[in-house]
């Protein structure tokens, strides 16, 4: 498995590598060093893919989460990553008997299979990766409206590709592939990141129907969700639920890719709490000394075993926490700031399943908003609502792992 960027793009590809151990093969993750100690705790063989000195100046940075510059800035990282990570693949792994599982921009395995014959996987773990004229997925920076005729967003999708996505793109990658022998490639994001072998959708087709542009060789799996038994929650936030207050708890979190960055919490914070709401915060920017009676900060938490105990999840969404709050029956309020999370904000908005904040409102903003969804139908409601998609009844890690295993 080779994975690159933040925890949300990683974690997903430990849970295949359990799939395929539990089928007998043996099952290594590249990816960032930073996640290493997270899969070995799972019994996950992991290395790092190289890189890492890019990996936190890109991820730690500010410019990723820039919905202008996060594109270019995320993909100074994975051309780093392409370079360390074919070396450490060659080094280590033979062509022959290697099936190489890899996530949307592990350029490495891309690489591989092109100029060495590996067999490689492409797993998209949200749609918005997946280019498309027909159906454009919603882009950080500007979208293209889904009602227009399809002549015409075709058009407007091969022009933002030739003058905008590859003059950002192939200066990253067309040296890597000049170093090793390769011709330089165009239509990088709407046709060679995928493996022409296989691409696995790693979400319900209800989530993210293919258009008719998509791959001819993909295929869905279910959201590959962590199976293992819940860990039990930390003791501080075990009290701090336990707590005789009638008031509703929300969960806030603005994702784990980051060290420093704080964003929109802290406003979403100071607006819950003055709308009369208990928070548990959780981010690597945590302050626990701030906490008190109706605010608990925590750097992690279990989320598979934290969700079905709050109220109402906010969080940035990132397609792995939309996930695990789709399991729990949880409503959930998307406050998106780059890459895939405006476009799966839309999605789960559209299917009546989530709704959409924004990253510059006031903390008023955010209170009424999470007002608003308290109030708009009984958690038994919702949570029929939600569960009737089936989200965690199939084991999307072992489907994905079957999938790449075929012939």
């Amino acid at each position: 498995m080779l994975a690159v960027g933040s925890g949300g793009d990683v974690f997903p590809f430990v849970e295949v590598a359990r799939a395929l151990v539990e089928r007998g093969l043996d099952a290594t993750v590249l990816g960032p060093k930073r996640y290493r100690g997270a899969a070995e705790r799972l019994g996950i063989a992991y290395q790092s893919i190289g890189a890492e000195d890019i990996f936190a100046e890109v991820f730690d940075g500010d410019e990723v989460w820039d919905p202008r510059k996060g594109t270019a800035a995320s993909w100074r990282y994975y051309s780093a990553a392409a370079r360390s990570g074919y070396e450490r693949l060659r080094e280590g792994w033979p062509i022959s008997g290697t099936l190489l599982i890899s996530s949307s921009f592990a350029l490495a395995a891309r690489l591989a299979e092109e100029r060495d014959g590996y067999a490689n996987t492409t797993v998209h773990l949200s749609p918005s990766v997946v280019f498309s004229g027909v159906a454009p997925p919603r882009w950080p920076a500007s979208s293209i409206p889904k009602q227009w005729p399809v002549w015409l967003k075709r058009t407007l999708a091969a022009a933002a590709e030739r003058f905008a996505l590859d003059p950002t793109l192939m200066p990253f990658i067309n040296p890597v592939r000049a170093e090793l022998g390769l011709a330089p490639v165009r239509h990088v994001f709407s046709q060679w990141i995928h493996s022409p072998r296989r691409v696995v959708y790693a979400f319900p087709e209800w989530f993210g129907p293919p258009a008719s542009d998509w791959p001819n060789c993909g295929e869905h799996a279910d959201f590959p969700l962590r199976t293992a038994k819940p860990a039990a929650l930390p003791e501080p936030l075990q009290t701090f639920l336990n707590r005789s207050d009638p008031r509703p708890v929300a969960l806030v979190t603005a994702g784990t890719a980051v060290q420093a960055r704080e964003g929109w919490m802290p406003r979403c914070v100071k607006g819950l709490r003055e709308s009369g709401i208990r928070v548990v915060a959780v981010g690597p920017h945590a302050r626990p000394q701030d906490s008190s009676a109706d605010l608990l900060w925590m750097q992690n938490a279990p989320f598979e075993a934290l969700f079905p105990r709050v109220q109402v999840v906010v969080h940035h969404g990132g397609v792995g926490t939309l996930a695990e709050a789709l399991r729990a029956g949880t409503p959930q309020l998307l406050v998106p700031t780059a890459h895939d999370q405006f476009d799966n904000a839309d999605r789960l908005q559209v299917l009546g399943l989530g709704s959409t904040g924004r990253a510059d409102w006031a903390p008023g903003d955010f209170g009424s908003a999470v007002r608003g969804i308290l109030a708009s139908s009984s958690p038994a409601e919702f949570r029929q609502k939600v569960l009737a998609r089936g989200v965690g009844r199939v084991d999307g890690a072992a489907q994905i792992a079957e999938l790449a295993l075929r012939p």
